[in-house]
């Protein structure tokens, strides 16, 4: 979800700057996984109101909700899973009654996502923010992270000081760069990575701003291959290299696959099974096989998104081996209960819906419900 469209209405932080002194930095500890279901009602209907009506049929959808969440986390109350937009949904209806009570104290500010940015006019009236804050999300049980929150005295950059370093040392020379302008300038990236401690940002902010020039063939073999190289260093940045690097640059097949086998390989052996997933889905997506781990290591990982990509990737190139090792030990999971929830999305795919728990699995499989796009599962 994005939270900074300012397309409708302009950035509203620089009207907010006029007259302010100092920045108030503040952070929620753990937000997702600290929301306490419970809190959603109180959040809807007040929490006096919300204490009166606890039963789903008095205190309508808001309990109803509240209930499903719990389903969702296997019947624990506290925490949102991360990653679903309905989570950003929910800690959207919690937060913003936070927001409405700070902004009838006076305070202005901007909130992306569990980050607060507020400007204040006195070192007095920042204290007093941070004292407000945590008095507001204490009657959620939530808390502030005290590590991550400071006073700023103003005038500071509304941009991350990373930024504009890029933007000051960008090639200005008219397109096509060179292999020169691109070197240097990936070179000078990659050199502040030490000081903002290995933020993806700062190389994915770089390649989005090369990948927008016309390059000479040198200067697009560089960018290439060290970005290639920096996706094997640095793994967190294959969530976003596909968008960033390979549609961008045309890139061909043979790297991609030199990429992927390079990643599958040194990444699980350093236990790190998201990264070996993304080889796999490139090469179901690029059309190209990899040298399998073996399957007593994959087997090992204990991992659900594992053993899904190996699955999808066997069912892509009708490995039959691998298929057949990988149903012998589905079978070994529980048909319910906590082992089965956390291994669910890969079991679901791979067992017949006599496998499944309850009538209701059943039924979803049964009408052919997916939770892959269909041309991975092809």
């Amino acid at each position: 979800m994005n939270y900074s469209n300012w397309m409708t209405d302009p950035n509203p932080e620089p009207t907010i700057l006029i007259g302010k002194k100092y920045l108030v930095k503040c952070d929620i500890s753990t937000c997702f996984p600290s929301i306490y279901t419970h809190s959603l009602p109180w959040a809807i209907m007040g929490r006096d109101n919300a204490k009166q009506n606890r039963s789903s049929r008095r205190g309508g959808w808001a309990n109803e909700i509240d209930g499903l969440l719990q389903k969702a986390c296997d019947g624990e109350t506290h925490g949102l899973l991360i990653g679903p937009h309905a989570s950003n949904v929910v800690s959207e209806l919690i937060l913003t009654v936070i927001d409405a009570s700070l902004f009838n104290k006076g305070y202005r500010f901007i909130r992306n996502i569990d980050d607060y940015n507020c400007y204040v006019a006195s070192r007095y009236e920042a204290e007093q923010f941070i004292i407000s804050l945590q008095e507001e999300l204490s009657k959620f049980r939530l808390t502030l992270n005290q590590k991550k929150t400071e006073i700023l005295e103003l005038p500071i950059a509304l941009s991350n000081a990373w930024v504009n370093s890029l933007r000051r040392n960008e090639p200005n020379k008219s397109d096509p760069l060179d292999y020169k302008d691109v070197s240097s300038f990936l070179e000078y990236a990659t050199s502040l990575l030490p000081s903002y401690q290995n933020n993806a940002s700062i190389l994915l902010y770089a390649f989005k701003m090369l990948a927008s020039r016309s390059l000479k063939p040198s200067a697009k073999a560089y960018f290439r291959d060290y970005a290639m190289h920096l996706a094997i260093v640095f793994p967190y940045l294959l969530p976003s290299f596909e968008k960033a690097i390979i549609e961008p640059l045309s890139m061909d097949k043979d790297y991609i696959e030199c990429l992927s086998k390079v990643i599958i390989s040194d990444c699980l052996n350093h236990g790190d099974h998201l990264s070996v997933c993304y080889g796999l889905y490139y090469a179901i997506k690029f059309d190209f096989k990899v040298d399998m781990p073996d399957f007593e290591d994959i087997k090992r990982a204990n991992d659900c998104l594992l053993y899904l990509f190996v699955y999808l990737y066997a069912k892509h190139f009708g490995d039959g081996y691998l298929l057949d090792r990988l149903t012998k030990h589905a079978k070994e999971f529980p048909i319910e209960g906590r082992e089965f929830e956390e291994m669910w999305l890969f079991l679901y795919h791979i067992r017949s819906k006599e496998w499944l728990p309850s009538d209701e699995w059943g039924a979803i499989k049964k009408r052919g419900i997916k939770f892959i796009k269909p041309e991975y599962l092809n």
